[in-house]
């Protein structure tokens, strides 16, 4: 493969790009890398439960999540013909960062950038398919160079597609330096790096990237923010390589190059906002980065977009009319794509909706995952929305269905045991059989811990909830019940542990005051007091808050 790097006579980078935000859905720098071309850099976590390149793009580029701005697959479903295309712009229900920087008179350039075709704020812009027409003109793939990467008992057809995506990446990485070195250089860049994952080993897709991103770097002004979206490499227990979802920031005053607590994909759309100086408009998610200093958002600057739209697909009908598919068409009406398609996108809304508690949405999205492919996962999303939103009958004929279609699964039990009453024995042994570490489903595990706790299995409750909230699969309920039994059990510092963050904002006064009667059993006056203030403020007279502790 060849490689496209500067030449010694190129001149140095001007202070333009500003920002340049780099998202791959394989590895570009190994975590232990703490510096690239003389500059630091940090890696932070980010929360992030599917990673497609369309929705990951999309959710960065606009600040707001999949729900919002409308991009969760990475093929659109046409309703007027069924069939399926690449997302456009004007798929996207929500205004990018580029559209409030041309507002305030910046330049983005986009390249390889995953819903952006027909963007009026991106002239400049090479959009996937221009990046596809680009590639028919590079010359063909050096053999030996493949030969390290690709296994010689790899399926032609395997070799075909990562041979392709390598040629890709090198088409990109070669336009970025074209860009990066002109003149015209713009005021932002966004590059998408799509990775040969599962074609190619990390282990041997990561020597190929470091360089090329290294090289890349030194193209850009060191005064500019680079803002890398990836999956470095992690060693699992068996010994294979495995990546995560990582925000690796080069450039900026960090603060320290640490542990950092995990993110959400959508603050680093507002970030972009702030660095760049243009004004973060409402709705779009604001950072709160302890590793990274920003500029301040000001009030007056966070304005309703303009450009918002409403989703206007009527899902419910697209439904039926791919189920109505004959099983056997094919062609532009193949009927398992055009399900694949739908139950992709449903997916990655399912665990959007199941992160923000929308429990009415994720109530009808089941309905749909269960129709259209039947997984246990699908049966137990619908049953988990209903539960959440005390539907008993409905949540009754759920239970049924599942119990009909996987009779004996874990996830079975789990279900069924909602509806048992407390003191039922075979309930308690079902929920004695489960393994917790076992349950395959992490949306089930704070349930599962919950309802231990009401059948008397308080160690096995605990230990679900527990890895609940490592796997980052709780919702508030989980953790408040476990953090009242632990309480209730005089394990205080336990049950502030499994608190978190709740009950601070003091918005809702029954955990708020959980909260503080946990600092009370510890001692802690000073916090108790303070807590106690701010629940005051907004609940004036609370008779029990000034029963608990003098004012």
């Amino acid at each position: 493969m060849s490689e496209d790097s500067r030449t010694r006579d190129t001149p140095p980078p001007t202070s333009r790009p500003s920002i340049v935000v780099i998202i791959s859905d394989g590895p570009l720098l190994d975590r232990g890398v703490d510096s690239i071309t003389g500059r630091a850099i940090i890696h932070v976590p980010i929360l992030v439960t599917n990673w497609l390149l369309p929705m990951v793009a999309t959710t960065i580029a606009t600040g707001v999540d999949p729900m919002t701005h409308g991009i969760a697959s990475t093929a659109i479903l046409e309703p007027t013909d069924l069939s399926r295309r690449a997302p456009e712009a004007e798929d996207r229900l929500y205004p990018c960062f580029w559209t409030g920087a041309a507002g305030s008179g910046l330049r983005t350039v986009t390249i390889d950038w995953p819903a952006t075709v027909g963007d009026p704020d991106l002239p400049d812009s090479i959009s996937p398919g221009a990046v596809s027409s680009l590639l028919r003109e590079r010359p063909e793939p050096d053999a030996s160079a493949l030969s390290q990467l690709i296994d010689q008992n790899t399926p032609g057809d395997d070799v075909q597609r990562a041979t392709l995506l390598l040629a890709r990446l090198e088409t990109v990485f070669s336009e970025a330096h074209a860009l990066l070195n002109s003149p015209e250089a713009p005021d932002l860049l966004g590059i998408v790096l799509r990775g040969p994952r599962k074609l190619i080993p990390v282990e041997r897709m990561l020597p190929f990237m470091e360089p090329r991103i290294e090289n890349l770097i030194s193209s850009i002004a060191e005064q500019s923010h680079v803002l890398i979206v990836h999956h470095p490499p992690m060693e699992a227990a068996d010994g294979s390589m495995s990546g995560s979802p990582t925000l690796s920031v080069i450039g900026g005053q960090q603060v320290s190059s640490g542990e950092h607590l995990p993110i959400h994909l959508r603050s680093i759309g507002g970030a972009v906002y702030l660095l760049a100086g243009v004004p973060c408009p409402a709705g779009v998610t604001l950072p709160r980065w302890p590793f990274l200093p920003l500029p301040e958002a000001r009030n007056e600057d966070r304005l309703i977009p303009a450009g918002i739209k409403e989703d206007s697909t009527d899902w419910n009908d697209l439904v039926n009319r791919v189920l109505e598919l004959p099983e056997d068409s094919e062609g532009k009406l193949d009927r398992s794509r055009c399900v694949q398609t739908l139950v992709e996108r449903f997916n990655t809304l399912s665990m959007n909706l199941v992160q923000n508690r929308r429990w009415n949405s994720l109530e009808q999205l089941g309905e749909w995952l269960v129709r259209l492919r039947g997984l246990p996962v699908d049966y137990w999303l619908h049953i988990y929305s209903l539960e959440r939103l005390d539907k008993r009958d409905e949540l009754a004929v759920a239970i049924d269905a599942l119990v009909s279609a996987f009779p004996g699964l874990r996830i079975t039990a789990i279900a069924e045991s909602l509806l048992s009453a407390e003191g039922d024995e075979a309930t308690v042994a079902k929920l004695d059989a489960v393994n917790p570490g076992e349950l395959g489903i992490e949306t089930a595990l704070g349930t599962l811990g919950r309802l231990c706790l009401r059948f008397g299995l308080e160690e096995k409750g605990i230990a679900a909830i527990s890895m609940a909230i490592e796997k980052r699969a709780s919702i508030p309920t989980d953790r408040i019940e476990a953090a009242q039994h632990l309480l209730d059990t005089q394990q205080p510092e336990a049950a502030l542990r499994f608190m978190g963050p709740l009950g601070r904002d003091v918005y809702k006064r029954e955990i708020s005051i959980l909260r503080l009667s946990i600092l009370l059993a510890l001692g802690d006056s000073e916090g108790a007091k303070e807590l106690a203030s701010l629940i005051l403020e907004q609940y004036p007279g609370d008779a029990q808050v000034l029963r608990m502790v003098q004012v």
